[in-house]
């Protein structure tokens, strides 16, 4: 199997593989949904369901019902059986060890194990994140876009597109600057778009861009560790931490595992 040449099966075990451990969690992202699934492995959701029967069939995916994070909707979510977590490990490795051709913030295209590329290009893309932006000319260059169902992508005027991958652009680094703000706020005036518009916009960046999202995750992990220089966390710390969770779209059992890992690390 060619790494770019995934099978849509094997793409998505690799991407629930992130999910290992959160097979009995209560709450879960959105990224173990069909639409969750579909955007991380880049396929129209009208497909998700055939692939995910097909593996649920050989007993390496199973569904149940579970709580979204920031909401109190229930929905169908999909995770890895233990059988399928194995299989995903090996996808995983093969992946790793690929050799693809990568082009550096200076330009220069080289050769790197993909497992190497975040080192080469100072980034942070999981693996599904670079085979799924390796370009025609066979080269890495970044992400480009946040894939979205193709219904609404054919629907996106011109401006749109600017906007949103300047967004991308500006939050792969987790954080907006005040100067990208106010870039931002520059462009949305020209290109004529609401501020309603922009949240929508930037919501959805910040929920499917994986390595956002594992900036935002550890931007609320450093906010916690420092409320617990003093051994404990006080009532008005806790509210602060808690709006903060709010803020960057944080389930609960996210908070949990986040805090009760800090705790064990400081208990040791």
């Amino acid at each position: 199997m060619e790494t770019h040449g995934l099978t849509f099966q094997e793409k998505v075990m690799l991407h629930l593989l992130n999910f290992k451990g959160q097979e009995e969690s209560f709450e879960l992202p959105i990224d173990v949904t069909q639409k969750g699934i579909a955007t991380s492995i880049g396929a129209q959701r009208k497909h998700i369901p055939r692939i995910l029967k097909k593996l649920m069939g050989k007993g390496l995916v199973f569904e149940r019902r579970g709580r979204i994070s920031g909401s109190s909707q229930s929905m169908k979510v999909y995770l890895l059986t233990w059988e399928g977590i194995s299989q995903a490990k090996k996808i995983e490795k093969y992946v790793e060890d690929t050799t693809i051709k990568v082009r550096d913030k200076q330009g220069n295209v080289s050769e790197t194990k993909v497992a190497q590329v975040n080192a080469l290009v100072e980034g942070d893309y999981s693996l599904l994140e670079i085979i799924n932006n390796i370009s025609d000319k066979g080269i890495f260059e970044g992400i480009t876009e946040v894939i979205e169902d193709e219904s609404e992508h054919e629907e996106m005027p011109a401006k749109y597109e600017i906007y949103r991958h300047t967004l991308l652009q500006v939050w792969k680094d987790g954080r907006a600057s005040v100067d990208e703000e106010e870039i931002l706020e520059e462009l949305r005036k020209l290109l004529g778009i609401s501020e309603e518009e922009h949240i929508k916009m930037q919501e959805r960046i910040i929920r499917y861009a994986y390595p956002v999202r594992k900036k935002l995750l550890e931007i609320y992990s450093e906010a916690y560790e420092q409320a617990l220089n003093d051994e404990q966390i006080t009532e008005d710390e806790r509210k602060i931490l808690e709006i903060l969770r709010e803020k960057l779209s944080i389930g609960e059992d996210e908070r949990d595992a986040i805090e009760g890992k800090i705790n064990k690390k400081l208990t040791r």
